[in-house]
């Protein structure tokens, strides 16, 4: 039976395979010669009928990507059919996740690749990079991010296609002839130079303006929001100022969260974010006050040293899977 056999007995090569052939049918109608092709692989072994049925779990993922976005995704996976790089080795590694009981929906959306190979620049899970761009800005990439970038004569434009990002715009001084723009499936923000943080959730964007001036859209309405203001909420029907979290929007980009009033319950939320796998607490915990600095990108560093500050302690059920509850 298929539910008896280990998802480490899975080859790499097949899961690419199951990906490549997912892309493809999904493109346009497949001819029967393709059908017949995937069916003859289907069938080649019990493996690659695993592959198969995990890799279809995250098709819900892929029927809500764009055919543009599909096509470009396929024709990036043949070119790298044959050079296994490293970070398309880790990017496949993560269906194992799948062996440990967490939801399909929840790994479609955290770890689904096709965000990736489509994106000009990107960040594998606990990694940031940061790039300068057009006329001195700069762009920083947060943890688990993946963005495609459009610079032409009339807007330069950064879709964010997952994760974070800040963009400085501030010391470019032709932004009001040519306006950065970022872009995502909930909106657009319109960047005169300003500097920014755009964070976007399975729901909504969030945005948070540190200097300047943007203009924010959706589908029905437009708003000019100013620096100083709450963070904002943009959805595909609403848009609206909200302050959604007791971590500073920006504290991310130092690599550190430094306050003197800090709910654990979003510290650990935070830190999940920067490592693979989940962080699971007590709902008792959700609302303890901290004070202190608190590294982001060495979780297991900061998740002893809660344990020597506060009454907690926490469980490693597997490399993947953490569980903080009372002491």
């Amino acid at each position: 039976m298929l539910l008896g056999y280990s998802v480490e007995r899975v080859p790499e090569n097949l899961v690419d395979e199951a990906i490549g052939w997912l892309i493809k049918l999904e493109i346009n109608s497949p001819t029967v010669a393709e059908k017949n092709e995937f069916n003859d692989w289907l069938k080649q072994s019990i493996a690659h009928e695993l592959a198969w049925q995990r890799i279809k779990r995250l098709d819900d993922s892929f029927t809500n990507m764009p055919t543009q976005a599909l096509s470009k995704a396929f024709n990036k996976l043949e070119e790298t059919r044959h050079s296994t790089t490293l970070e398309r080795r880790q990017a496949l590694k993560l269906f194992s996740l799948l062996s440990i009981g967490m939801t399909s929906s929840w790994l479609a959306y955290s770890y689904s690749p096709w965000q990736r190979l489509i994106s000009d620049l990107a960040t594998t899970v606990g990694e940031q990079k940061s790039v300068v761009l057009s006329k001195g800005s700069e762009l920083v990439l947060n943890t688990d991010t993946a963005v495609t970038t459009d610079f032409n004569h009339e807007y330069r434009q950064i879709f964010l296609h997952r994760g974070e990002i800040q963009l400085d715009t501030q010391i470019d001084f032709t932004s009001t002839q040519r306006p950065w723009l970022i872009n995502s499936s909930f909106g657009e923000i319109k960047c005169y130079g300003a500097k920014i943080i755009v964070r976007l959730s399975e729901q909504y964007a969030r945005i948070k303006l540190l200097h300047g001036e943007v203009e924010v859209a959706n589908r029905s309405q437009s708003k000019v929001i100013k620096a100083g203001s709450d963070s904002v909420i943009l959805s595909k029907d609403s848009i609206f100022q909200q302050t959604v979290s007791s971590i500073p929007a920006d504290a991310w980009v130092q690599g550190y969260v430094a306050s003197k009033s800090l709910y654990l319950g979003d510290l650990l939320d935070e830190l999940a974010r920067y490592r693979i796998g989940r962080i699971d607490y007590d709902p008792s915990l959700k609302h303890i006050l901290l004070s202190g600095v608190f590294q982001l990108l060495e979780t297991d560093k900061t998740l002893e040293f809660l344990t020597q500050i506060i009454p907690i302690r926490v469980e490693y059920l597997t490399r993947f899977w953490v569980r903080v509850k009372p002491a």
